[in-house]
């Protein structure tokens, strides 16, 4: 397929959630947990955890920046602009997301975004 671009590694992860419902999530538990086992990157392991628990749609993954944290109240915050209806949200941590989001913003900027390593992934 000439003049086709290859998917990047996030890409990848991702493709079977393009597809789904509004808020549907594409597996169960036993997926989920699968998918878990397999994740070994920190940035990869948060992102499944924030999706599955919250619903969030892949572009307010992919968008999230550090300064949408909140660690004291343990929310996520998505401003009006960045959801697809265009209406504010926050949500509250569970403790495996707050742990997971925890170590992955741990000397980050307020404007870097969340689900990146120093180093692109693999």
């Amino acid at each position: 397929m000439a003049g086709r671009r290859p998917a990047s590694a996030l890409s990848r992860y991702f493709a079977a959630f393009s597809r789904t419902q509004s808020r549907s999530l594409p597996w169960h538990d036993s997926g989920y947990d699968k998918l878990r086992l397999h994740a070994h990157e920190l940035w990869l392991r948060a992102l499944l955890a924030t999706y599955y628990t919250f619903g969030f749609r892949r572009s307010e993954l992919l968008r999230l920046r550090v300064r949408q944290i909140n660690l004291i109240d343990r929310t996520i915050n998505l401003p009006a602009g960045a959801t697809k209806n265009g209406k504010a949200r926050r949500v509250v941590m569970t403790a495996e997301v707050l742990a997971l989001v925890t170590a992955l913003i741990q000397g980050k900027q307020p404007t870097t975004l969340s689900s990146r390593t120093t180093t692109a992934p693999q």
